[in-house]
């Protein structure tokens, strides 16, 4: 009869126990859950970011992106062959 008796309040105090390890493990999941998503919806939106810095890179590469910028923000202008003078080593002086 103890056995029995011991069993039962082993049984019962272990009950509480137990449900409480169980939410505590069910709530750390779904934290781990909504952490997973936050992180997931961040790479994506990182992708996207070094998606658009690759465009920008490539089109501030492009040739004909620097000709206008150079033409139209600093007013450069191309260079006619009339304007290259041969420069000799006795005209420059130090």
């Amino acid at each position: 009869m103890n056995a029995r008796i011991l069993f039962v309040t082993v049984f019962i105090i272990t009950q509480p126990l137990l449900l409480g390890l169980y939410i505590t493990a069910y709530n750390r999941a779904i934290e781990l859950s909504y952490a997973a998503q936050k992180l997931e919806r961040e790479i994506e939106q990182l992708k996207e970011h070094k998606q658009q810095s690759q465009h920008t890179l490539y089109e501030l590469q492009n040739s004909t992106h620097i000709q206008k910028y150079a033409r139209e923000v600093l007013a450069l202008q191309s260079i006619q062959l009339s304007q290259i003078h041969k420069l000799n080593i006795h005209d420059v002086h130090a």
